[in-house]
């Protein structure tokens, strides 16, 4: 009767071991897709008292930019964002203020080349930028 306890037990033991085996070790393959946009460096000139400056640059979160500009003179600033083609898909007008700081979310732009231009009536500063959803294979271990 020992054996049989005996020989049941091992029997468990070997099944489970070979149950966690193929849990912790055999994966199933996950896919994702992820947007996020990417831009080129500009250089930036050092700051000039009295005079227009505006940066855009990505925040932690790639799917948002960062606005800001120095507007010394409060005239009203126009933010447009153009895809390839040049066709307008956003525009802002912000009346006098002196510096703005804000975010602009891109997440629901479809994927593509754009560029973010600040304008006032005598400047303008523009970056480019690109949305493209990337995909991912990840391994899932239950």
């Amino acid at each position: 009767m020992k054996t049989t306890i005996d020989r049941t037990i091992e029997k468990l033991f070997l099944g489970s071991a070979i149950v966690c085996f193929f849990t912790l070790f055999s994966a199933s393959e996950t896919a994702y897709a992820q947007k996020q946009a990417s831009f080129q460096t500009i250089d930036s000139t050092p700051a000039e008292p009295g005079i227009f400056q505006a940066n855009i640059f990505p925040s932690a979160d790639r799917l948002v930019l960062k606005i800001v500009f120095i507007n010394p003179a409060k005239e009203a600033v126009r933010l447009q964002v153009r895809n390839s083609d040049r066709e307008l898909v956003y525009e802002r007008i912000i009346s006098e203020t002196g510096q703005y700081n804000s975010k602009f979310n891109v997440s629901e732009l479809p994927d593509g080349k754009y560029v973010f231009e600040v304008k006032t009536a005598k400047k303008r500063f523009s970056q480019p930028f690109e949305i493209s959803t990337q995909t991912a294979r990840l391994t899932y271990v239950p």
